[in-house]
């Protein structure tokens, strides 16, 4: 019998396929850029896109499932999550990654906010990952038919 899935649970995957979402999005603005934008911008946006998007599927995947085995994925996950926002900063810094729309005036506070809150949400979710004793009971369960092998 499966256990069932703890509210923090469907968070992170709701959290991971928007994540998902959005980064597949980049990544196709990224490809209609081709011609309009430097080739090592979009390369590295591309890679940069397609390694959050696999590593966010692999987690809802998980997730889903309740197969990750431990809550530490998603932890390290949603600390990679937190972190890559301002690597992507850094990188439009350097003219390394496809820049963002333009913002007029009156729209960087509503940005600010945004920012900021985004960074409250997701540190609030790290904790109560780390904390959630449902989780993790959840994501320790065994493989329904048992172990899956490896190597034959």
């Amino acid at each position: 019998m499966t256990p069932k899935k703890p509210v923090i649970a469907w968070i992170v995957i709701v959290v991971g396929s928007l994540v998902a979402l959005a980064n597949l999005l980049t990544l196709l603005t990224a490809a209609a850029s081709v011609g309009r934008r430097s080739a090592k911008e979009i390369v590295v946006t591309v890679l940069l896109s397609l390694l959050v998007a696999g590593g966010s599927i692999l987690v809802v995947r998980g997730t889903l499932r309740g197969t990750l085995g431990s809550r530490l994925w998603v932890s390290l996950y949603l600390w990679s999550i937190l972190l890559i926002y301002p690597i992507h900063n850094v990188l439009r810094t350097f003219g390394l990654y496809l820049p963002r729309p333009e913002l007029s005036d009156q729209e960087l506070a509503g940005a600010a906010f945004v920012e900021l809150m985004r960074y409250v949400v997701l540190i609030a979710l790290i904790v109560w990952v780390a904390l959630s004793k449902s989780l993790k009971m959840y994501l320790s369960q065994p493989f329904p038919n048992g172990a899956p092998e490896l190597s034959k």
